[in-house]
């Protein structure tokens, strides 16, 4: 039987847990228990033989020396949950999940790596987040699980909701932009206009004059915003599956 990974997107899980919860003396303690469930779950439900929690690192990375305004108009951690992330990340520990705490990348991109190399092993991976960025990655044995309405994220599912293929994402995000990360795709360009420019192959003379001049100012932006919307899969680890094993 081929192990399966289940990887935790950790801020995705802990930001909406914590947006919920009533913010007493003990929150973080509340939260701890309230997280530590939802990941129990998953992970009795899945049968993991290995898991992980990703975290985003510190320090800007790649996408902010790329695009300086990247997710600059995102709010910053509450300072309660800023300040109780150590405790958590023990607490997690505890119970068999270790943490991974990267200096520069991203979560994402970190998933996206560890996703990539344990499938190639045979590995079955399952990431637990909301984010509709991990589409991109599903495959035979990758799944995305939504831990908050208990519902995979399949390929069908995306396809019905955006009309376009997963492997299409970056390129869409890149035309209709991506208001949470401070991407503003083209002047004009809905999802309508992006889906049939995407199935034109970008065939300029299909679009309407004034979306023909929004193009023709911003196109150079269009390789840019599809690089930020695309998960780098070549990032740094620094650890083994083998590190991974749950339970401990």
């Amino acid at each position: 039987m081929a192990p399966n990974l289940v990887i935790f997107d950790a801020m995705n899980v802990l930001r909406r847990i914590y947006a919920a919860i009533e913010h007493t003396h003990d929150s973080i303690e509340r939260l701890q228990q309230q997280s530590w469930h939802k990941m129990a779950q998953c992970l009795d439900a899945y049968q993991a033989s290995h898991a992980v929690a990703v975290f985003d690192g510190e320090q800007p990375g790649w996408r902010h020396q790329l695009w300086p305004a990247y997710k600059a108009g995102r709010k910053p951690l509450p300072a309660e949950l800023a300040q109780g992330l150590d405790s958590i990340q023990q607490y997690w520990w505890q119970q068999g999940v270790d943490s991974v705490l990267p200096s520069h990348d991203e979560a994402d991109d970190v998933i996206a790596t560890l996703t990539v190399k344990a499938a190639e092993h045979g590995v079955n991976v399952i990431i637990i987040s909301t984010d509709q960025g991990f589409c991109q990655l599903l495959g035979p044995s990758i799944q995305q699980y939504d831990c908050f309405t208990r519902q995979p994220l399949t390929i069908a599912h995306y396809q019905q909701k955006f009309s376009i293929s997963p492997q299409q994402w970056p390129q869409y995000k890149a035309l209709t932009g991506e208001s949470s990360s401070d991407i503003p795709g083209i002047s004009g360009f809905g999802p309508a206009t992006a889906r049939a420019f995407i199935e034109q192959n970008y065939d300029v003379s299909t679009l309407p004059p004034a979306k023909q001049q929004s193009w023709q100012q911003e196109h150079e932006l269009v390789a840019i915003f599809q690089q930020l919307m695309t998960l780098n899969t070549e990032r740094e680890l620094g650890f083994k599956l083998s590190d991974l094993r749950y339970p401990k």
